[in-house]
């Protein structure tokens, strides 16, 4: 597994799109601080989901553990189509979702003590799919909340 490790790019805060943006550096170099790490997955191996492929793949860790991944598609011509496919796969895994659908998105979530899946569409834009483990999205909401004064 440590093989992938080559293709992930750990966002500093340093990047020149942070230039403009100082309240957005300023958080993303505090929660290095706090151990959270914000990265991009840039190898083409796991953004593949039977014939679609992933443009992006964000991914978030916890003092060097990864407890959070975010696949995101952008095909605008066949998202309906995706989004169908990526559900019917989910829910063959994982059973019935949590249904929430509104005039511009749809979303699936599942839920349980261990993981967080949710797979979301918006309507013209995008699809995302979204796994998290519950104990240290869990963590990492406290520390960042505390680190803000959020109790």
């Amino acid at each position: 597994m440590e093989y992938w490790k080559n293709d992930i790019y750990l966002i500093t805060g340093d990047e020149p799109a942070y230039e403009h943006a100082p309240e957005l550096k300023k958080q993303i170099k505090k929660n290095i601080s706090l151990g959270i790490r914000d990265g991009a997955y840039e190898g083409a191996f796991y953004r593949q989901f039977g014939p679609y492929q992933a443009q992006s793949i964000h991914l978030r860790f916890y003092k060097g553990t990864l407890f959070k991944v975010q696949w995101t598609f952008n095909n605008r011509i066949k998202l309906q189509e995706i989004f169908d496919f990526l559900s019917s796969d989910l829910i063959k895994k994982l059973g019935e979702p949590i249904r929430d659908a509104g005039k511009n998105y749809k979303r699936l979530e599942w839920n349980s003590e261990q993981h967080y899946v949710q797979l979301f569409l918006d309507i013209g834009f995008d699809i995302t799919i979204e796994f998290a483990d519950v104990s240290f999205n869990q963590i990492v909401e406290k520390a960042t909340n505390e680190n803000a004064g959020i109790h």
